[in-house]
């Protein structure tokens, strides 16, 4: 009888998957003209503004695009706060959150004062 021959299984070549990017944070920073928003790891600085409130508008805006963090720094250069736009919609909701709050101690601190006026009247 007739050997038979082993079948040889096919290697499957398999390419390598390309790595995921990691997000690069943002960063507001300050400089020398005033604040500045530069990308992680990146020597180029994104934009500068005058008022750290803008940069970190800015900054806000792109790490919400990007999913990323918003690194803020204060003068010193220390880490002042970092925010967490990596699920959009919960830093959404979040900042939503924040805005309902201030604007109901607002009401409540003008509605003091309107009271303590009429009494001292």
């Amino acid at each position: 009888m007739p050997r038979r021959k082993k079948k040889r299984k096919q290697q499957q070549v398999s390419m390598p998957r390309p790595k995921p990017q990691p997000k690069r944070n943002q960063f507001v920073i300050r400089h020398q003209d005033g604040w500045a928003v530069k990308k992680e790891g990146s020597n180029r600085i994104t934009a500068f503004f005058q008022t750290q409130g803008e940069a970190i508008e800015y900054g806000r805006d792109l790490a919400i695009t990007q999913r990323c963090e918003l690194v803020i720094h204060d003068r010193k250069g220390n880490v002042r706060e970092r925010r967490n736009y990596r699920d959009p919609r919960h830093a959404i909701l979040r900042h939503e959150r924040i805005l309902a709050k201030y604007q109901a101690e607002r009401a409540l601190r003008e509605a003091l004062k309107q009271a303590s006026e009429n009494a001292v009247s």
